[in-house]
């Protein structure tokens, strides 16, 4: 009987045993049902906003936000890997210890701490005490180490893939010990997963918006080019179109003359001032003679003090230090002529690789540009000193012809006096002639605005003296007054000129006197053609 009615309790005790479990089971699964719909309306409402957006920096705060409401953690990162500087940058950082979102510049180097290795194995990494944090590799800043900030004890990572690559990573942190688990590694996974399509699909969009934007402005520089060939001009519109492009950054154009090794600076913007550099010769060192040695592209995008040390560079007078430099080529042949700069005064990696293709596709329109204008300024300038040299030729030509009819010294001054008159811009026309034993000069003819003036025989003083003692021509065109003074020359009459054009008569190869031309109005009167022609006029 006993044997029977322990039986009977065990049978009824078995029953309730499978119902608990069944019950349980049950229970269970509801519970992984709810965990379940909850992930899936998560991702639900991340992968709707994201859908929305094709901007990274959108992408990662949508998603950042939405982790940090989900897990509510300590810290909360979002990390992207620039695969050309093997930087790992901040998008978005949360840090609870430091008030919130932070706002991090600094990338870290890839291979550095846990990150990196999440990266590179493509794998997550859950760690749920600081030994095990330690023993995988965490790297423990300086602030942390001194107790300046609270360290973490939980660390969950997981790589946002696409295509079988690793953009990133997303990760968790705690001050408490085991406060992540599978659940939420998982759940981190899907959302990283739907980031990493979404993160794809804008880095395609913002790489095919770049390069439309990019093809407009090389196409509106190349017409505005190719409508206008005054160097300046050029200058103006490239520089003008790369402030507008890079807005934030300061823009310098400089030109280099391999021949005279002078460095012009055309256009030079820092902020929204332009300034203005004297040309002068270029140092052995710097960034802008690495540059037009090598041809090379330089891009100093962090570490400006050592860069500084490296290249021996310096500021440009009235110039900030800046944090990022790029500094581009004008090739043309295989010279550098010029070059073409940004620089950004506030933070260091200011500059991207497309930053650079688009700096170097405008450098290598300016340079023909630059040459093609060089070109025709230069076939300008030899037409008209072909012109020049033939009125020239067409003015001694006349005067010779005239002069072969006159028989008599006062005849033939008047003949050129008459003809510098029409030649040149004067009012005061002078032929002078020098009585060498006597030391005394005799004004053969002399003009003041059409008004016939006579001066009695004296000895030579200031510019005439001059002349007649070196032999050579002389061109006044500036601070005549001041420059009469330093000479000792004096107005012999009329009123005191602007400019000054003077030049000897030689014959058998003494100086017998001196032709002067002045004007009253106004300075720069003559040029070096004027001289030119004045000097072959006196000589014959």
């Amino acid at each position: 009987s006993d044997v029977r009615l322990l039986q009977t309790l065990a049978n009824s005790m078995s029953v309730a045993l499978e119902n608990a479990r069944l019950f349980n089971e049950t229970q269970r699964l509801l519970a992984e049902t709810e965990q379940r719909n909850a992930e899936l309306a998560i991702l639900n409402s991340v992968g709707d906003a994201m859908a929305k957006t094709l901007d990274v920096k959108t992408v990662t705060r949508i998603v950042g936000d939405k982790v940090l409401d989900i897990f509510h953690a300590d810290m909360l990162s979002i990390m992207l890997l620039d695969l050309e500087s093997q930087l790992i940058c901040w998008e978005y950082c949360y840090d609870v210890g430091e008030g919130g979102y932070v706002n991090r510049n600094q990338p870290v180097p890839l291979g550095m701490g846990l990150s990196s290795k999440v990266i590179l194995s493509r794998q997550p990494l859950l760690l749920n005490t600081l030994a095990e944090e330690n023993a995988a590799g965490g790297y423990i800043p300086p602030e942390y180490q001194q107790g300046e900030h609270e360290i973490s004890k939980s660390w969950l990572g997981v790589p946002i893939i696409h295509n079988e690559q690793a953009l990133g990573l997303v990760t968790l942190a705690d001050y408490d010990e085991y406060a992540y688990n599978a659940d939420d590694l998982r759940l981190l996974q899907t959302l990283s997963a739907n980031m990493g399509v979404a993160i794809a699909n804008a880095r395609s969009f913002q790489a095919e918006q770049e390069r439309v934007t990019e093809l407009q402005l090389i196409n509106s520089i190349q017409q505005g080019l190719a409508a206008d060939l005054d160097l300046q001009a050029i200058v103006d519109l490239v520089g003008d179109k790369i402030r507008e492009t890079f807005s934030s950054s300061d823009v310098a154009i400089r030109i280099y003359d391999p021949v005279t090794n002078l460095q012009h600076f055309p256009y030079m913007y820092e902020g929204n001032q332009r300034f203005y550099l004297e040309s002068g010769p270029l140092s052995e060192r710097g960034f802008g003679a690495h540059v037009y040695r090598t041809r090379e592209t330089l891009l100093i995008n962090e570490n400006m003090p050592q860069a500084w040390e490296t290249y021996g560079s310096y500021n440009m007078p009235g110039t900030q230090t800046e944090k990022s430099a790029l500094y581009v080529p004008l090739i043309v042949g295989s010279q550098a002529r010029g070059l073409v700069s940004l620089g950004n005064l506030e933070r260091e990696n200011a500059f991207s690789p497309s930053d650079v293709r688009l700096l170097q596709t405008l450098a290598n329109s300016m340079s023909v540009a630059l040459e093609n204008a060089r070109l025709f300024n230069e076939t300008q300038r030899l037409l008209e000193e072909t012109e020049q040299r033939n009125r020239e030729l067409a003015v001694i030509s006349r005067v010779g012809q005239e002069l072969a009819g006159q028989l008599n010294l006062q005849g033939i001054y008047e003949v050129v006096g008459a003809e510098l008159r029409q030649i040149f811009d004067a009012q005061v026309i002078a032929i002078i002639t020098y009585e060498r034993e006597a030391e005394l000069i005799h004004y053969r003819y002399l003009v003041e605005k059409g008004e016939r003036l006579s001066v009695t025989p004296r000895q030579p003083t200031g510019f005439t003296r001059h002349i007649l003692r070196t032999r050579q021509p002389l061109l006044i065109g500036r601070d005549l007054a001041a420059r009469a003074m330093e000479a000792g020359s004096t107005v012999v009459i009329g009123e005191q000129p602007k400019s000054y054009l003077g030049a000897p008569l030689v014959a058998g190869g003494e100086v017998t006197g001196v032709i002067t031309l002045q004007n009253i109005d106004r300075e720069e009167a003559f040029s070096e053609s004027d001289l030119r022609l004045l000097s072959t006029l006196a000589i014959n």
